[in-house]
């Protein structure tokens, strides 16, 4: 008897039921399987205590034997191929210990640098580890650079068959229809990449369904304007001027500010020009008859932010803490391309830095073209922008400026603050600071750091950001400053029991470093092969 006919006998009730249950000696069901024979033999062995104990005892009996009784799904599809040969040995098992500690959560800022040397040195890692990498390669695209060398031959062929593994493999070249139909990612991903390849025919279909699309997706269709730009792109830039949505117009004037001979630049110099004037300096008389006079800058506020200036990008309503006609004098020096002012001129950042120093409107002017070397990242603007910000302590400027810089001049910058005798303005910014010196550091600057933050420890004080802060800093040292980092910090100091932690980590994250080198520095001739 199977299971739902049990179910149906007791539905009815045992009772009032006339059939006769299996162990009552009746027949087997003729709806039983093949094998009913046999379960009704072992029905028959369940004791009669009560006709509900018996019922219920043989249906936990007949649905034992539907489950074990039932053969497992076959998979009908051949099984795929294995694994290339790998033509690369495995990194050495230290090293593989060091990657696991490293994926498990210990120290991950350093994961970069251990892929970099396992690829340096020609190695693979081991089997084990792949899926790991798989799905952190899907999660952070910037490592994906790093873990593909390291993968081998069976990282690719399980990328195949790895839910997290199509980025290994490459996106598939999108065609017309991925516009036509697809999601908003593909759309987004076919203008990308069309962009790179054919920018014109990404600007026609765009074009083609301008109109039509919503609000959110112009706004991230006109950002991939980014790449591939060129004057072919000034009339359909110049024509989202006029968009409802904020987020379109802004982008626009963003890139037509990087075409200096559209017509959206040529009516912005048209209108700050005549604002600003350079009055070259004179030179002292013999004797010193006659005063040497600086170059500086005579300003004039605009009149009026128009309708025509206010669709070029310029917001009538005042900035906060400025005047509205300063506001606007403000934003037309933000997004005016920075060597305007320097060909004009024919003076440099610095020189133009220093000749409006001395004007009623130097906040403005400095304020203007400090958004505008943070906005279009200019090195020179920004060198001249951050030693006046120091200057006159308008510390908030400092780190932005300070990103645009090259290694070099942050380091040249950040070097001469810090040896500074202390500067109360800067203590707020120290991390944002640090932070922005995200590249690998030189021998001597590293020394200059070292030597600031064993000073720096011994100050009582509680800034949990600096001293979180830290242990980042590990990954940025040269290889040949790292046995130098452990001797001399304060651990008296009173301040110690504070700061402690973020040197323990810092510490704890270089004597890794130490051991990941060591690791590749010695690998075997041949590793082991694969099992």
């Amino acid at each position: 008897m199977r299971l739902d006919e049990l179910t149906q006998l007791a539905l009815r009730g045992v009772e009032r039921s006339d059939a006769q249950t299996p162990g009552a000696g009746g027949p087997p069901s003729r709806s039983s399987p093949d094998n009913a024979p046999a379960l009704d033999l072992l029905l028959t062995q369940v004791p009669r205590i009560s006709p509900e104990h018996h019922l219920l005892s043989q249906a936990a009996l007949a649905g034992l034997h539907e489950q074990i009784g039932r053969l497992p799904a076959r998979d009908p599809s051949p099984p795929p191929a294995p694994a290339p040969a790998e033509h690369l040995a495995r990194v050495t098992l230290s090293a593989h210990a060091m990657l696991q500690s490293l994926l498990g959560g210990d120290a991950p800022q350093l994961l970069p640098e251990w892929l970099q040397l396992a690829a340096a040195t020609g190695r693979i890692v081991h089997p084990d580890v792949l899926p790991a990498l798989l799905t952190l390669g899907a999660q952070k695209p910037e490592l994906r650079q790093s873990i593909t060398p390291v993968l081998g031959q069976r990282g690719v062929w399980l990328a195949q068959r790895h839910p997290h593994g199509s980025w290994v493999l490459g996106p598939a070249t999108p065609d017309v229809s991925n516009w036509e139909t697809g999601t908003p990612e593909s759309r987004l991903h076919f203008l990308q990449y069309t962009r790179q390849t054919q920018p014109d025919r990404a600007r026609e279909l765009l074009a083609s369904t301008w109109n039509q699309e919503s609000p959110d997706d112009r706004a991230r269709w006109i950002a991939t304007f980014e790449t591939g730009l060129s004057s072919n792109d000034e009339p359909f830039l110049e024509s989202a001027l006029d968009d409802r949505r904020k987020e379109v117009r802004r982008t626009a004037v963003r890139m037509l500010a990087r075409l200096p001979e559209s017509r959206w630049a040529g009516r912005m110099r048209e209108r700050v020009n005549p604002l600003l004037t350079w009055v070259p300096g004179t030179p002292g008389g013999l004797l010193g008859l006659r005063q040497a006079l600086p170059a500086r800058l005579e300003v004039i506020l605009p009149a009026a932010c128009d309708k025509p200036m206010q669709r070029d990008g310029i917001e009538a309503k005042p900035l906060p803490g400025f005047g509205e006609k300063a506001g606007w004098l403000i934003q037309m020096l933000e997004i005016l391309p920075l060597d305007h002012w320097t060909q004009r001129w024919q003076a440099s950042p610095a020189d133009i830095v220093t000749a409006s120093q001395g004007n009623e409107w130097a906040k403005e002017l400095l304020e203007g073209w400090t958004r505008g070397a943070i906005l279009q990242g200019h090195p020179e603007w920004a060198d001249a922008l951050f030693a006046s910000a120091v200057a006159e302590q308008r510390a908030p400027f400092l780190p932005p400026l300070l990103a645009s810089l090259p290694p070099a001049q942050r380091e040249a910058r950040v070097g001469s603050l810090l040896s500074q005798p202390d500067t109360p303005f800067l203590r707020p910014f120290l991390t944002p600071l640090l932070a922005r010196c995200d590249h690998a550091w030189s021998a001597p600057f590293t020394r200059t750091i070292l030597g600031f933050l064993k000073l720096e420890t011994q100050r009582p004080g509680a800034d949990w950001t600096f001293r979180d802060l830290l242990p980042s800093l590990a990954t940025r040292l040269p290889e040949s400053a790292l046995p130098e980092v452990f001797s001399g910090w304060p651990t008296e100091s009173p301040a110690w029991d504070f700061w402690s932690k973020g040197v323990d980590g810092f510490l704890a994250a270089v004597q890794c470093r130490i051991d990941i080198h060591q690791a590749f520095r010695h690998e075997p001739a041949k590793a082991p092969p694969y099992p």
